[in-house]
């Protein structure tokens, strides 16, 4: 499990790293359920037909990370969980931060693989602490200055009534 110093490293780096494996992991699981387009995957308790269940292909599962594959009536993803730890405030590694992430992958009508989705899109790896402290403090500033405009109008309201 990668450490890092603060509980924001932490988040940035569990983020980049559950949308790195999300990415990685997508094309094994669509390769795979690309045979069963058009068949049914789903038992009557919605539980994944075992011949699918013997196809997917098996992620390793550490506490550090966590796949598994989850099906409803109306689609299946893929699930993953990233853990990794930062410094306590007594600076010891004691902490934890998760990140999870869900792609779709394929749509699911009356038990059966109907279609399968498109590569996942706006799954950035490249975050960093820098850009969200900026980010706080662009929505700090936005919040007041919201907040400013809003007490402008405290007598008059947003809208007329008709």
């Amino acid at each position: 499990m990668k450490q890092y110093q603060t509980s924001l490293e932490a988040k940035v780096g569990a983020r980049n790293q559950v949308n790195r494996d999300a990415l990685s992991f997508y094309p094994a699981a669509i390769e795979t359920l690309r045979p069963f387009i058009g068949q049914k995957v789903l038992n009557q308790g919605h539980v994944k037909s075992m011949k699918l269940v013997a196809a997917l292909p098996k992620f390793s599962n550490t506490p550090n990370l966590s796949v598994y594959y989850s099906a409803n009536a109306y689609s299946i993803t893929l699930e993953m969980k990233v853990c990794v730890s930062y410094e306590n405030r007594y600076g010891e590694q004691g902490s934890a931060c998760y990140a999870e992430q869900s792609i779709f992958l394929g749509e699911i009508d009356h038990h059966i693989l109907t279609k399968l989705s498109p590569p996942p899109t706006g799954l950035r790896t490249d975050y960093t602490v820098e850009e969200i402290i900026q980010a706080r403090k662009e929505l700090t500033a936005a919040r007041d200055a919201s907040r400013h405009a809003e007490y402008k109008l405290c007598y008059f309201g947003e809208h007329d009534n008709h």
